[in-house]
């Protein structure tokens, strides 16, 4: 099982989220970590394949990041949250 963080930015005014977040969504085990930072879980795939379909969502003002995660974590948030990522994450 490999997380995959992704963070992103939309940097110009009144750009819609919903196309990222239909992305993001579309796999079958995710969490929202902060108002743009979510963990997906999407097996047997690198960062780079991940990455692949936000390509023709963002622009060149824009932010986004695919960042695998290892098998650790510490922070502070949510209960559920908390139990989601030591699920997944560990």
């Amino acid at each position: 099982m490999t997380a995959f963080l992704i963070s992103y930015d939309l940097n110009d005014p009144g750009q819609s989220y919903e196309e990222i977040l239909k992305e993001i969504k579309s796999y079958k085990t995710w969490a929202k970590i902060s108002e743009s930072s979510y963990v997906v879980i999407a097996p047997n795939c690198a960062a780079n394949a991940v990455f692949a379909p936000f390509k023709k969502i963002i622009d060149e003002n824009d932010r986004l990041y695919v960042i695998e995660l290892g098998s650790d974590f510490a922070g502070y948030g949510p209960e559920k949250l908390n139990a989601w990522l030591e699920k997944y994450l560990k």
